[in-house]
């Protein structure tokens, strides 16, 4: 259908580390506070981010891109606008030690065109809080499209270091989203064994990151998966039961 392809990651930041790497035009994003930064670039033609605390490492370069029946958004695109902005979330917490948050955050807006026909577009919305950040894809109305088949999501975490993993591990998608959490590094994941959201890294200095996702709508929940016995932590959309 067309509209948003209304999904988010979200990296829930505790305390922790990350940074950059050559590529083309780096376009940035950071905190209200300045500590935590999300970086972006082209890179032979595909996108791929960093994050940054502190100028310490938490994700390398990690690839971003979505594969489509009507084309595909990686080795095939440019960056063609850009817009930065700043906001505030205010909303009441159900639970907690506070009861009204008000969440400063500065908002990164990509405009993002395939270089070859049918030439579409999309738009990646990157949101920079203090203490986490999140991005999302959004696909608006295609010409001459009345609708979209989406084959394949590619959204990556190239995470620095070996840290500490405490996830559901399952063996496929057929799963109640329940069990007793796993504790292994990074290194140690089996292949193919699928990692249940949230997703909390614990890395040295009692730092911790969690990867997360919400907001989601007609789209398939994901799992993560340790790549090719790498650190690169790679999103498993969960398919129909056919």
């Amino acid at each position: 259908m067309p509209g948003f392809l209304r999904t988010a990651v979200f990296i829930t930041v505790f305390c922790f580390l990350c940074l950059f790497a050559e590529a083309g035009k780096n376009y940035d994003c950071s905190s209200p506070d300045g500590n935590l930064a999300f970086s972006i670039s082209v890179y032979q033609n595909s996108l791929v981010y960093r994050v940054r605390f502190k100028n310490k490492v938490l994700l390398n370069n990690s690839p971003l891109s979505l594969l489509f029946k009507e084309g595909s958004f990686a080795g095939n695109i440019k960056i063609t606008k850009s817009e930065l902005s700043e906001g505030e979330e205010v909303y009441d917490l159900v639970v907690g030690k506070t009861k009204h948050v008000n969440d400063r955050y500065k908002q990164l807006l990509l405009s993002i065109q395939q270089i070859q026909v049918p030439y579409l577009e999309l738009t990646i919305a990157i949101r920079v809080f203090n203490k986490g950040l999140a991005f999302q894809y959004r696909i608006p109305d295609w010409p001459n499209q009345s609708s979209f088949t989406l084959l394949q999501e590619n959204t990556e975490f190239n995470i620095a270091g070996n840290p500490l993993v405490r996830s559901l591990f399952f063996p496929n998608y057929t799963s109640s989203h329940e069990g007793r959490y796993n504790k292994t590094f990074l290194n140690n994941i089996p292949k193919d064994t699928l990692l249940d959201l949230p997703a909390l890294l614990e890395f040295q200095d009692t730092m911790f990151m969690a990867i997360t996702e919400a907001a989601l709508t007609d789209y398939a929940g994901m799992y993560l998966s340790r790549q090719n016995n790498s650190n690169r932590l790679v999103s498993k959309l969960s398919p129909w039961p056919s």
